[in-house]
C-alpha cells in the first residue's frame, strides 16, 4: 500500500515488475512452472536494475558537485546490469549448445531479449548525460554496449539498437 502513495513512477515500476512479467511468460504453457518462475524473476530483476540505473544524478547545490550517493547507486546498478547480461549470455550459450534445446525455453529467451531491447537500450541512451558527467558511469555503459556486441545471440536480436548505441 506504500507503493500507491509514493507516486506514479513507483506504481509504474511496480506494475512493470509484477504484471508485465506475468503477461510475457504466464501464457507459455510449454514451460515448466520452475522455468516460467525463473524467467519471471529474471524479468523483474532486469526491470528493477533498469529502474535504479535510470535515475538522474543530482548535484549538491552549494558545490555543484554530483551527489555521491546517486553516482554510487548508478554505478552499482550498471555493474549489476552488466553482470545480469553476462549471466544471461552464458545461460543462452549453454542452451544453444545443448543437443536437446527446448524450443519453448529459447522462445522465452527471445522474449527476454525483447525486454532488453525495450528496457536496457533506452536506459543506456538516457544515461548519456550521466556518462558525460562521470567517467565511471561512462565506463560501465561502454562495458554493457561491448557485452551486447560480443554476444552472438544478443547481437542478432539487437542489431539496429547496437548500431544506434555505437553511433
Amino acid at each position: 500500500h506504500q507503493i500507491h502513495r509514493s507516486g506514479a513512477s513507483e506504481l509504474f515500476w511496480h506494475e512493470m515488475m509484477t504484471s508485465c512479467g506475468s503477461g510475457l511468460f504466464g501464457g507459455m504453457t510449454d514451460l515448466s512452472f520452475d522455468t516460467k518462475s525463473t524467467f519471471l524473476v529474471a524479468f523483474s530483476l532486469l526491470s528493477n536494475l533498469v529502474k535504479v540505473s535510470s535515475g538522474k544524478l543530482r548535484k549538491v547545490q552549494e558545490t555543484n558537485m554530483l551527489l555521491p550517493r546517486d553516482v554510487s547507486s548508478k554505478i552499482l546498478s550498471l555493474e549489476l546490469l552488466l553482470h545480469f547480461l553476462g549471466q544471461l549470455q552464458s545461460e543462452i550459450a549453454t542452451l544453444q549448445s545443448s543437443p536437446n534445446c527446448d524450443k519453448a525455453v529459447m522462445e522465452a529467451a527471445e522474449k527476454i531479449c525483447f525486454s532488453i531491447r525495450r528496457l536496457v537500450i533506452p536506459c543506456l541512451l538516457s544515461n548519456t548525460v550521466s556518462g558525460i558527467q562521470d567517467p565511471r558511469v561512462f565506463r560501465r555503459m561502454l562495458q554493457i554496449v561491448s557485452l551486447l556486441f560480443r554476444t552472438p545471440f544478443l547481437r542478432s536480436q539487437l542489431k539496429m539498437e547496437i548500431g544506434v548505441l555505437v553511433e
